[in-house]
Order: C-alpha cells, then structure tokens, then sequence
C-alpha cells in the first residue's frame, strides 16, 4: 500500500514538473515571438483588459489545481494553531532581513537606467486617447500607410491679434517673422510658412512676370512692393491679385485677427516630448523669436502659437511643469505631517526614501510595459508621484505607528516588527487590493489615456505595498529605535515609560475592558 501511494505521489510530482516545462517554455516561445510580431503587440494592446482577466481566472484554476495535488499527495498538515499568513509574513522578514535589503537595492540599481529611459515610450500625443480599433483610429492608420506625407500634427498655427491686423506695423512685423523663421537652421524640417503676404508675393512676381520682367528683377520689385505698401493698398493697385476666398482664410473679416500657417516635412515621434522631439522643440522656438520681435516692436498685437503640434508640445510641456510644482509641495506636507505626528526629524524621511525608491522601480516597469505592451501617456507619470508618495507614505506611517506603539509595550524589536506586521500588514494589504483593483478595472476600458493610467497607477501601488511589507520593516531592524530620532535611546525609553503611564491612569474603555478580562479570564 505504502509502495502504490509512492508510487502515485512520484507519477503526479513528475506530470507536476512536465507541464511546468511546458508552461515555461510555451511562455518563452511567446515573448519572442510578442516583440517581433506587430500583429501580436497591437491585439494585446487592445484586448489589455481581457487578457488580465483571463490570466487571473488562469491562475486561480492553477490554484486549485495545486491545492488538489496537494491534498492527493497526502502531506500531512504541521501540529498547532494555524499561524496567520502576515505572521508568516513578518517572521521570515524578521530572519531574512538583509537579503531583502540586498534584493531591493539590486533591484533598485536594474530598474534606475531603466526608469531613465521612461520619456522614450511616454506620449504626449492628444491623438491617442481613442481606441486603436476605432473606426477614426483604423483610418489614420491607413492614411499613414497609404499616404506617409504627415497629416495635421505637422502643422502649427500663428494666430496674431490686434485692432487691424493690415496696418503697416503688422505687416512689418510679419514680414520680419517670415524672415527670421525661414533663415537657416531655426526650425527642424521647415517645409512651408505661409502668411497672406507670401502669396501676395508670389501673386506679385507673376504681374510683374506678365509685365516682362525677369525673374530676379520681378521677385525684387515683389519685395519691395510689399515692404513699401499696405495689403490693401496693393489690393487697390491689382484689384484680382488675391481672390478674396484666400484673403478670408487668413483675415478675420472685422480685419481684428490673421492667421499665419507653419508646415513641417516630418511629424513629431510618437513618445515625442517637447524637451527632447526636434519637432516639437520648433514650437517653443517659434514663441521665443516671437517674443524677441515683440520685445523690440511697440504695436500692441497679441501673439499665440496654436494647432495639433502646439496642443502635443503644450501637454507635455504642462506635464512637467505640474510635476516640478507638485513634488516640493508633497515632499514638503508629508515631512512636516509625519515630523509632528512622530515628533520626530529622522522618521519622516525613511516613507520618502523608500517611496523614492519604490517611484523609480516603478517608473523601470513602466518602461517594460510602454516598449512591449501599450504606451504610456505622460499624464500617468504625474499621477503616479503624487498617488504612490500618498498611498507609500500613508502605508509606512501605518507600519511605523504600529511598531513605535509595540516598542512602547516593552517588546523586543524583532516581536515587534512581527505584530507590526501581522495586524497592520493586514489592514495595509486590504486597503492596496482595492486600490489596485479599482485601478484595473480601469484597463478594460477602450480610453487608451485611462487604460495607461489603470495599469501604471496599479502597478505603483504594488511596489508600494511590497516595499512596505518587506523593505521598511528590514530597515527597521536594522535601525532600530533611532529612526525615531532625536526621541531615541534614553529618550525613548523615558517616552515609553511616560506612555505606559498615561494609559494606567487613563485607561479608557480599552483598558478597562482589558483589566476586566484580566481579573475574570471567563
């Protein structure tokens, strides 16, 4: 009997381990065949969603499925009460916490040149909110197959407005931006700049050409017509030089507003930024020479550099500037909230360093997901500080109260870590579950802006949690009492002592309750 019950453990262990092999080795076959394979990258982008859920009901039948081989084989259950999981927790970090500092800091040093190289599958683009199976989306994708020439997001508009944009300032003033944006090497793949004096101009140099001018002597007198007279005046002399339809397209009709068309031979990248995209970069030069000419010019005309291009270079040039005035004002809140609720120096910087620390390893996994998986808006990165620092901090705050309090009851670090550990492990795990769960749910949405946002925001939370279960608590240990500092030492102790006193005299229902317990243990 004993021979067959062996025998049929050994059969199971050894299907167990074949269908493991298997498992790893169709899950490797995947992968590579996932980054050459645009089809295979597109359908997973778009089907995020079902592909999580699919994956969470996979592994809860592989769940089952081990808990059966584990009942088959008949190991026997270990004598005594059931220890909690967070107790398992707290006491294999309480004999393994050097290794998990050494795992966290090598895993802090792989992700670090990773989460450099974020910006480079981060998006700015207002054009990718949709759905990729859109009916808007499937036919810009076949028009930039069929015809590669950049559509609109190649373009940007010059809107100029004053109180008669043809008066002769406004037409200098046009024509010196006309110059200073076409001179060599100000724009990244200037293709066209077109005003209402350029195709005055043009119109020009074909009366001029009917009038028997040469080419040269034509394109001169053109230029100097046109720096010489108004629009208007030239209109008087050539009454059917511009149709009035093409005046129309870049002269408001109160004559109060004019538009100036700028074109590029190339489309900013798909994860451009406007820090480091060339063609972006134009619509920050166009408003600086903008601004230089209007410095020197006295006509009070108001300028503003609009369109698809200047709406992706806005965005990301306002997702920086949030994040730069968002993180020295929740640094500078949570230091000083935890300073005075620890009334402590050093306590408030062990959540901010670990929660650092946790962004950038996040920020390294956000890379892997936007290069093989979906792309990463930039407006995710600005959430995700201020959601992991909120969510970090408030779990290490959790974790470091409930130690401090166990300190104060005269156990030794290592019990206390553990109780720490076991009771507000609980509470911190329960409270990230529903967060990231409230998160995922966000990807099975079509919105690739709220599908980028579920998946980063999610998974930021889950480096925090783990961070918070395993690496604060190592830390701990190792530091003791003395990240309570300056309350550390014989302060700490003379706090602990003032504490337990205050409760005796002050019981409360608690106490009562406890000294109730304690006198009938019935």
């Amino acid at each position: 009997m004993t021979s067959r019950t062996s025998s049929s453990q050994a059969r199971l262990v050894g299907i167990f381990v074949l269908v493991l092999i298997i498992s790893l080795a169709e899950f490797a076959a995947l992968l590579l065949d996932y980054q050459n394979n645009r089809y295979l990258r597109q359908y997973v982008s778009d089907n995020l969603g079902t592909i999580i859920l699919a994956t969470i009901g996979l592994l809860f039948v592989a769940g089952g499925a081990g808990y059966l081989v584990f009942k088959r084989l008949g190991i026997p259950k270990s004598p005594g009460p059931r220890v909690p999981t967070f107790a398992r927790i707290g006491s294999s970090v309480g004999r393994r916490y050097k290794l998990i500092i050494v795992f966290w800091i090598l895993l802090f040093a792989a992700s670090f040149p990773l989460s450099q190289q974020l910006s480079q599958v981060t998006t700015s683009s207002t054009s990718g909110g949709q759905s990729s199976s859109s009916q808007s989306a499937l036919a810009q994708n076949l028009m930039a197959q069929e015809f590669p020439h950049p559509q609109s997001n190649a373009s940007a508009i010059i809107l100029l407005q004053g109180n008669n944009v043809t008066d002769n300032a406004t037409k200098i003033f046009t024509l010196h931006l006309e110059q200073r944006l076409e001179a060599p090497r100000v724009l990244n793949s200037l293709e066209n700049l077109t005003t209402i004096y350029t195709i005055a101009r043009i119109a020009l140099i074909g009366a001029y050409l009917q009038k028997g001018y040469n080419f040269t002597a034509a394109q001169s007198s053109a230029n100097q017509t046109l720096w010489a007279d108004t629009l208007y005046e030239i209109l008087s002399q050539y009454p059917k030089l511009i149709p009035p339809a093409i005046i129309q397209n870049f002269i408001s009709p109160n004559k109060n507003a004019m538009i100036i068309l700028v074109t590029f031979s190339q489309a900013p990248g798909s994860f451009g930024s406007a820090d480091t995209d060339p063609i972006l970069k134009n619509v920050v030069t166009m408003r600086n020479i903008i601004s230089q000419l209007k410095a020197s010019d006295p006509e009070p005309l108001q300028t503003y550099v609009t369109g698809d291009l200047a709406t992706t270079a806005d965005s990301s040039l306002g997702s920086n500037a949030d994040l730069g005035r968002i993180e020295p004002v929740t640094v500078g809140a949570i230091l000083v909230l935890a300073g005075l609720f620890f009334l402590a120096i050093v306590t408030p910087f062990v959540p901010l360093a670990t929660v650092g620390m946790a962004l950038l390893m996040a920020e390294g996994g956000l890379y892997l997901i936007g290069k093989y998986i979906i792309p990463i808006q930039d407006t995710t990165t600005t959430f995700l500080f201020t959601i992991m620092l909120g969510v970090g901090t408030d779990y290490a705050i959790f974790l470091m109260a409930r130690y401090r309090e166990e300190r104060v009851e005269g156990r030794d670090k290592a019990k206390a870590i553990q109780t720490s550990i076991t009771w507000s492990g609980e509470s911190i795990a329960t409270s990230a579950t529903t967060v990231i769960i409230a998160f995922g749910a966000m990807t099975l949405t079509s919105f690739t802006l709220l599908r980028s946002i579920g998946v980063g925001l999610g998974f930021g939370v889950l480096i925090a949690l783990l961070v918070s279960l395993t690496l604060i608590p190592s830390l701990i240990l190792i530091a003791g009492d003395r990240i309570f500092w300056p309350t550390s030492g014989k302060r700490f102790e003379g706090y602990a002592a003032r504490a337990r006193k205050r409760r005796t005299e002050r019981p409360g229902y608690s106490g009562e309750l406890q000294a109730s317990a304690s006198k009938d243990p019935s």
